[in-house]
Formats: C-alpha cells, structure tokens, sequence
C-alpha cells in the first residue's frame, strides 16, 4: 500500500511538471496572439476614425464653398482626428465640381525589434473619401 502511495505522488509531480512546462512553451505564443489583437484593433479605431474625419472635411467643403483648403483642413477635418496619437496627412483635391480628401496615418506596430528579420514595423492607412457638389435650385 505505501509502495502504491509512493508511485501516485512521484508520477502526480511528473505531470505537475509536465503542465508547467507546457504553459511555459505556450504563453509567449498567447501572449503575441493578444498583442496582435491590440495591434489590428487599433489599426481598424483608426480606420473609422478616418473615415469620419475624412466625411466631415468633405461635407465642410460642400457647406463652405468658398474656404480655402486649409481652412477645410483646419475647420473640418483635423478636428476629427480624435484618439490617434500622432497627426495624420491630409491631400485636398479639388477639381472641377468634385472635392476628395485623402487621409494617411501611420503608426508603429508594437513588437520587438530583429534588425534581420523584421525591418519595418510600420502600418499605412489610408482613406480617401470624394463627394460631387451640385447646385441645388428651388422653383
């Protein structure tokens, strides 16, 4: 009976052993698994924040026929920008009766850095967004 006793802790230490070591080889992987999903989240934020800002220029332009493009910029677009660190570019195209903003925005992906492996860490998004201005008569 003791000698039975015996093997069911000495082989209950193996497997405590086991499941740690386990644990221990899958938590770097669960753990950039959950960094990526920060990552991506933030890249899509800001996304639709983009597309917000960029909206709102263009619905500014359409309401203001007659501002400049940095007061476009200025008035509508960059005050939009809200929650992404850093200051997003802004390209302002008006010809003829259509107006497009385009918005980049750039932001570092936050991994550890191999100089051979990994030489850009860096996403691009961008967003453009037009809209046609018609003049609208009332009879």
């Amino acid at each position: 009976m003791v000698r039975s006793m015996a093997r069911i802790q000495s082989k209950w230490k193996q497997e405590k052993g086991q499941s740690l070591t386990e644990f221990a080889l899958s938590l770097p992987l669960l753990v950039v698994t959950l960094v990526g999903f920060v990552a991506m989240s933030y890249a899509f934020y800001a996304w639709i924040v983009m597309y917000h800002a960029t909206t709102e220029g263009v619905s500014y332009a359409v309401r203001h026929p007659n501002a400049t493009n940095q007061e476009i910029i200025d008035n509508g677009v960059k005050p939009n920008f809200v929650g992404l660190v850093g200051t997003p570019s802004i390209v302002l195209d008006r010809t003829g009766n259509q107006i497009t903003i385009t918005s980049y925005y750039t932001f570092n992906l936050p991994t550890i850095r191999i100089p051979l492996l990994l030489t850009n860490n860096s996403i691009t998004i961008s967003r453009p967004f037009s809209m046609q201005v018609t003049s609208i008569g009332f009879y």
